[in-house]
C-alpha cells in the first residue's frame, strides 16, 4: 500500500509538471503582456530594469525545481529561457528564484534608417 501511494504521488507530480511547458508553447515573440497574463497567470516573480521586464514562473517536481523566465521589452515578449535547480521533496520552488541577470536577456536590434 505504501508503494502504491508513492507511485500515485509521483504520477501526480509528473502530470502537474507538464502544464508549464504546454502553456509556454503557446507564447510567441511579440506577444503582449496581457496575452502572457491570460495564458500563464500573474508571474510568481517579476523584476524590471528600464523598459525591460522578466517574469518568472516555476514548477516543483519531486527532486527538482524548473524555472521559466519570460523576457519582455516595451511590454512585448522578446524571449523565453529556463533553468533548473535541485529541490527537496514536498517543498516549493517559489522561494528559490534566481535574481535576474540582465546580460542574459535576449539581444535587441534597433534599426536606424536615414530619410
Amino acid at each position: 500500500m505504501k508503494n502504491l501511494t508513492l507511485l500515485i504521488s509521483l504520477f501526480l507530480v509528473s502530470c502537474a509538471s507538464s502544464s508549464l511547458s504546454k502553456k509556454t508553447a503557446l507564447i510567441s515573440n511579440g506577444d503582449s503582456k496581457q496575452t502572457v497574463m491570460n495564458l500563464m497567470g500573474p508571474p510568481e516573480n517579476r523584476q524590471m530594469k528600464q523598459e525591460k521586464e522578466a517574469w518568472q514562473y516555476c514548477e516543483t517536481n519531486f527532486n527538482q525545481y524548473q524555472f521559466l523566465v519570460i523576457w519582455l521589452e516595451d511590454s512585448k515578449v522578446s524571449g523565453i529561457s529556463t533553468y533548473i535547480k535541485g529541490g527537496r521533496p514536498f517543498s516549493f520552488c517559489t522561494s528559490n528564484f534566481n535574481s535576474i541577470r540582465w546580460e542574459d536577456a535576449p539581444d535587441t536590434t534597433i534599426e536606424v534608417r536615414n530619410r
